[in-house]
């Protein structure tokens, strides 16, 4: 019987994953679809992530460690070429030529440039190419503004788009348009969050039995204890906290 291959990633296009899932207003479910990649596996990130977070530490020095020891069992040393480097990078294969390349320039002390150009699909001739070639003014510029459209962004929680951030930009004297702003935040996954409109729950319109209200507003007493009155709230939960009833 016939068994499948299992994919692996690179640790960028992990961390790549968990940032899109944490400062995107997507759900993991959809951002799952986006990459490719299974919904379970991208929770587990996320639950990795976190637990690296908390002890202080990164997943890539984790990673390394279990690496080092599959790299043990397997009787090969993490120095061998090709050692640790996974074939399949999901996404990464999905961001084009200029973003395969950047990710072999990120790892090419690491592993043989050959075997990465041949696993991410990239001629050797052209990652050299782009390698030498400078970065074009529009590139540099398109860098330059997305860092500001990202710090707009987190000013905002994440809930302006592309108008509220162009609007914002222009007041700052970026002389830049509103199509290319929307094209620069869905490159970089950015959104505005949308809130869920309140709707009401209270059924008043119903044959059951109705408490009378026998203090009818008379707040005012002679004595203790006479009158007891409470009230409910609601608190909207977020995507942090559950709902909370006081």
């Amino acid at each position: 019987m016939a068994t499948g291959t299992r994919r692996r990633y690179t640790e960028d296009f992990k961390q790549e994953a968990v940032r899109l899932v944490r400062e995107s207003a997507r759900p993991v479910a959809q951002v799952a679809r986006d990459l490719g990649i299974p919904e379970n596996v991208l929770y587990r990130w996320r639950t990795q992530h976190r637990q690296a977070t908390a002890q202080g530490t990164t997943c890539a020095a984790q990673h390394t460690e279990a690496e080092e020891l599959r790299c043990l069992k397997a009787g090969v040393g993490p120095s061998d070429p090709g050692a640790g480097f996974f074939t399949t990078c999901g996404g990464v294969l999905r961001e084009g030529i200029a973003m395969r390349c950047r990710a072999i320039q990120e790892h090419d002390r690491r592993y043989p440039i050959r075997l990465m150009c041949r696993a991410l699909a990239v001629s050797p001739a052209g990652y050299y190419a782009w390698r030498d070639r400078p970065e074009s003014r529009r590139a540099t510029q398109n860098r330059t503004l997305l860092s500001s459209i990202r710090v707009l962004h987190r000013k905002s929680r994440e809930t302006y788009g592309s108008p509220s951030i162009w609007s914002a930009l222009s007041k700052q004297g970026h002389a830049v348009g509103k199509q290319r702003v929307a094209r620069l935040m869905r490159q970089a996954g950015l959104r505005a969050k949308t809130a869920r409109k309140w709707r009401a729950t209270t059924q008043s319109q119903h044959r059951f039995p109705v408490a009378k209200n026998t203090l009818d507003r008379q707040f005012t007493v002679t004595s203790p204890n006479r009158v007891w009155a409470g009230d409910i709230t609601y608190d909207t939960p977020s995507q942090r906290s559950p709902p909370v009833w006081v």
